[in-house]
């Protein structure tokens, strides 16, 4: 399974509650018919805190080409151009998962973070420490963690949102 987060910020003169009604309502009923799509989660920011985006969107499908290809098919280009009106920034990652912790009961609180490696380490070298250095803190965690999992980044077929001035993930 291939797993597509896209993460989108709000135009500056779109209220939060606005863009969130947005996104769940009509941007959300456009995805939904994206070709191939096995699952549609929408995260929204939970705090009043602005961060470099107000929420992520979690799609899955067979694999990177069937991905590719829902966002190339004419309802990809609708939730496009639908997207283009509405957000002033976006970045799509294409994730291969690395299940680290699972627990039977859906989590009560969800926390993803999405990290942008140093220009000087490679993909693959970032992936090696994230998984060999880092994943070993979290799982000597005080507060044992109901799920746990690593996603990092695969090369897309140069699919990205519109320029933005803030921060990349990837």
């Amino acid at each position: 399974m291939q797993r597509v987060v896209v993460y989108l910020k709000r135009r500056a003169d779109l209220a939060r509650p606005v863009f969130f009604d947005w996104w769940l309502g009509h941007h959300g009923a456009l995805a939904t018919q994206l070709p191939g799509l096995h699952r549609y989660i929408i995260s929204l920011a939970a705090d009043e805190q602005e961060g470099p985006f107000d929420g992520m969107a979690e799609l899955w499908f067979d694999n990177l080409a069937a991905a590719n290809a829902a966002f190339a098919s004419p309802a990809g280009q609708a939730a496009r151009v639908d997207a283009d009106t509405h957000v002033s920034q976006w970045e799509r990652l294409n994730l291969t998962e690395h299940t680290i912790t699972d627990h039977p009961a859906p989590p009560r609180c969800k926390f993803a973070a999405g990290l942008k490696r140093r220009a000087d380490m490679s993909r693959e070298a970032f992936g090696h420490w994230w998984l060999e250095r880092h994943v070993p803190y979290v799982n000597c965690s005080p507060q044992p963690l109901e799920r746990s999992g690593v996603s990092l980044s695969v090369p897309s077929s140069g699919f990205r949102g519109p320029p933005s001035s803030g921060p990349t993930i990837g």
